[in-house]
């Protein structure tokens, strides 16, 4: 049987399909169908993961739950937290910006409440189109910082956190859906 290593931690993953080469800077083959999720920051920040991994190991579809619940939690985290820095601003560049980056984080946390709902249902292949939407509507928020007039990014690096968490819930669930069928 394949794994996934998480944190030093086995995952069960009897998929041959290897989530690497999408390029997510979160994973990373380490032999054949065995791969390490690192570059995260998360992990530096009181390592998220193993507070919800019980055990040594854990399986493909615990794994998915845990990082759709994160995914969701961070969303909603951030996007209340750009609310927040959006009534205080009275800069236009920036205001033009953070309301950007708000609706991004809106729909980012719609996608993984339904990704959420789908995953109850057992309904796999939903939960993964509904996580797949997130990518494009969270990078949003990250160029128009780089449109000009250019304020300064006070989300760069939640973004970046939301990026990893979107690519680890998506390797997941493709993972997961494989498994499957």
């Amino acid at each position: 049987m394949d794994t996934l290593q998480v944190y030093g931690r086995s995952v069960a993953n009897p998929s041959p399909v290897s989530p690497c080469p999408h390029n997510h800077m979160s994973c990373r083959m380490v032999r054949p169908h065995h791969y390490e999720i690192d570059d995260d920051p998360l992990h530096k920040q009181g390592n998220t993961f193993n507070q919800n991994i019980k055990g040594s190991s854990v399986n493909i579809t615990a794994l998915t739950q845990i990082t759709i619940e994160q995914a969701l939690n961070n969303s909603t985290n951030t996007h209340s937290f750009i609310f927040g820095l959006l009534s205080n601003t009275t800069d236009p560049a920036e205001k033009n910006a953070l309301t950007t980056c708000e609706n991004a984080y809106r729909l980012v946390t719609s996608n993984f409440n339904e990704a959420t709902m789908h995953f109850f249902e057992g309904d796999y292949g939903s939960m993964l189109d509904s996580e797949r939407r997130s990518p494009r509507a969270q990078e949003s928020c990250i160029t128009i910082f780089s449109t000009p007039p250019t304020p300064p990014n006070p989300v760069a690096d939640r973004n970046r956190q939301m990026r990893i968490l979107i690519a680890m819930a998506v390797v997941t669930g493709m993972e997961l859906t494989t498994k499957l069928s």
